[in-house]
């Protein structure tokens, strides 16, 4: 009972690490319904190879996900969206892009109402998290991203444990992100309690250390395990392309700011043979296949949904070049090195990536790649048509994603994490 008030209350680090030697438990949050988060899951496997029991909470989408399962020996709980039932309409209407002069009463209770819905169901997910959370007693807590901070943190401290932040994104300087001022000074007071801080990079290490004055955060890279890749055919099958055209690949969330648009843009000045194939879902998906559509390049572009984490790279090695184009329009996006630059490079695929600090770094040491003005298509159009016109520039650049995929594993990644948990 001493001991326990002593964890508790006094959070003497001595008694902490007792109690986290004799409690393998780790929980883990994060805000997704955790099916198709490939960081998290590597995460969670690593752990569990030292011997840990990982449960991870979630999201559940009714019809889409299970609310409780194990999978590949996690254990993944997922709490249901309040208020949420039967399908919500995101399809992109035309009509929304016509600036209205003279808002409507109506349209201004739906600004102000919208968001304070959006709230509220934020904080209602965020208690299930917490309840949750307690309820699994674990020997160390591990927040993944600002937005399960503060149940997680909460939890960790009404058991006496180990927190754990890991900030997989800069999320006070994040595209789409409200309430930045106030997240900030949350992320200030928490960051400081938490007992270990990750992040994806180097970029990303120094500002959080820089801005809210703590050590240097733990680096572990968002890579892709390793595996040894020979070129399929898949998404020509699936598609129906032929052998003949050359297969642009975007894959991952179709969102805002991600420079999607200006890809199809470039598409005009492009070599004609080639085509472009989305991966992914997300909010802007529509808005593009309407923009494709608009633009007379519908036997130009394809759209896929999102494919199972294991099947991925295998669709990635039937591809021809991978794009990244991610625009610099928040420090989140220009200090990214996302994963989907390093999924590119395992599967074999030469990338024509956003000219930003850490892709310039992978792409300039590991000569995979060229660098671009994610603002201009034409100058996107100019490396795709090199890349496609130097055959001796394509294999040397295709060659050597395979010593680099040697070093941007998982494997060699994870040793980070654990040694944090050792």
């Amino acid at each position: 009972m001493i001991n326990t008030l002593k964890r508790i209350l006094g959070r003497e680090r001595k008694i902490i690490a007792q109690y986290e030697r004799a409690n393998p438990k780790v929980c883990m949050v994060v805000w997704n319904t955790f099916v198709t988060d490939a960081r998290v899951t590597r995460e969670a496997k690593s752990l569990i190879e030292l011997g840990r029991e990982v449960t991870v909470i979630a999201v559940h989408e009714p019809g889409k996900t299970r609310k409780q399962e194990v999978k590949d020996g996690i254990r993944i709980i997922r709490v249901k969206r309040p208020f949420v039932s039967g399908k919500i309409n995101t399809k992109f209407k035309p009509e929304q892009a016509t600036i209205i002069k003279r808002p409507t009463l109506k349209m201004k209770a739906k600004y102000w109402l919208k968001p304070m819905i959006q709230l509220s169901i934020k904080w209602l997910i965020g208690l299930k998290f917490l309840y949750y959370a307690i309820r699994e007693k674990a020997g160390v807590y591990h927040a993944h991203d600002l937005n399960t901070l503060i149940p997680v943190y909460i939890a960790s401290r009404m058991r006496g444990t180990r927190l754990v932040y890991d900030a997989h994104e800069i999320s006070t300087d994040r595209a789409g992100w409200g309430n930045k001022k106030i997240w900030q000074l949350v992320e200030k007071i928490l960051i400081r309690r938490a007992d270990e801080v990750i992040t994806t990079n180097l970029t990303r290490a120094e500002y959080l250390r820089s801005i809210y004055e703590i050590p240097l955060p733990t680096i572990v890279h968002n890579v892709p395990n390793y595996i040894s890749l020979q070129r399929t055919n898949l998404l020509r099958e699936k598609l129906n392309i032929p052998d003949s055209k050359p297969i642009l690949l975007y894959q991952g969330g179709i969102q805002r700011e991600r420079g999607l648009e200006t890809l199809i843009e470039a598409m005009e000045w492009i070599n004609p043979s080639a085509v472009l194939v989305f991966i992914g879902n997300g909010s802007l998906k529509h808005k593009l296949i309407y923009m494709v559509d608009q633009l007379n390049l519908k036997s130009r572009v394809y759209f896929m949904d999102a494919v199972p984490m294991d099947q991925l790279l295998y669709y990635t090695a039937s591809a021809d070049i991978g794009m990244q184009v991610l625009q610099n329009t928040c420090f989140n996006h220009y200090s990214a090195c996302s994963n989907k630059l390093f999924e590119y490079i395992m599967a074999g695929i030469p990338v024509i990536a956003s000219d930003l600090p850490e892709m310039r770094k992978i792409i300039e040491t590991s000569m995979t790649g060229l660098l671009i003005d994610p603002r201009d298509p034409r100058n996107i159009a100019d490396a795709v048509n090199r890349l496609l016109e130097d055959k001796e520039l394509y294999q040397t650049f295709s060659r050597n994603t395979r010593e680099a995929s040697k070093i941007y594993n998982w494997e060699n990644e994870k040793h980070h994490l654990q040694k944090l948990y050792s």
